[in-house]
């Protein structure tokens, strides 16, 4: 009732136990997956904001958009709330049972202005945010292959004779040992790279 009523702040696990219970399609069969959100830290990260997660951490998305960037895996397990398998066995298997604080990462941006890099203790990867406004031109060179994701306006990528413009949604892949340039024909555009540090 005081879901309904929306008298439960985001920030109260009760809220989203409330929510699954309320969206569900089948009300008589509850996913016992719902009880997770009283173990879990609920995070609310701000435009620009990153958090780590390490292996073994279990962690949902509950809503918003994000960029998530992974390692590497074929041990991609799940734990309820999902049509998909559960393996229950295999999940305690890997689940790290132990108290974590999170972090909320706001990057280091870069003397050039323009790049924020989220640095982690993951040694086989690193995501950063790049800024652009019509005016600016990012400059980079790959020291290894790197992927850029454009999220908001247009980013015109070249590197050498060859061009390509990256409109929302599209994305670039970028080979190692080159140098590359990318402007904004739009008033302002936000992408995301990447990378191995």
């Amino acid at each position: 009732p005081l879901y309904k009523a929306g008298q439960l702040d985001k920030a109260n696990p009760d809220y989203w136990a409330a929510k699954a219970v309320d969206s569900a399609e089948d009300r008589s069969v509850l996913d016992r997956g719902i009880y997770s959100i009283y173990f879990f830290n609920i995070v609310r990260a701000e435009p620009g904001q990153a958090v780590f997660q390490d292996a073994g951490i279990p962690h949902a998305y509950l809503e918003g958009q994000n960029m998530e960037l992974m390692a590497n895996s074929d041990n991609v397990l799940r734990g309820g709330l999902t049509p998909k398998h559960v393996d229950v066995a295999e999940l305690l298997k890997h689940v790290i049972f132990e108290e974590t604080h999170p972090n909320i990462m706001h990057g280091e941006l870069q003397p050039d202005g323009l790049e924020r890099i989220y640095k982690s203790p993951a040694p086989d990867f690193e995501l950063s945010k790049i800024d652009l406004k019509s005016s600016d031109r990012y400059l980079s060179r790959a020291s290894t292959a790197q992927i850029l994701i454009v999220l908001e306006g247009e980013a015109e990528v070249t590197e050498g004779q060859k061009k390509v413009v990256l409109k929302k949604g599209e994305s670039a892949f970028i080979t190692s040992n080159c140098d590359y340039e990318v402007i904004s024909p739009a008033p302002t555009t936000t992408m995301y790279k990447a990378t191995a540090p």
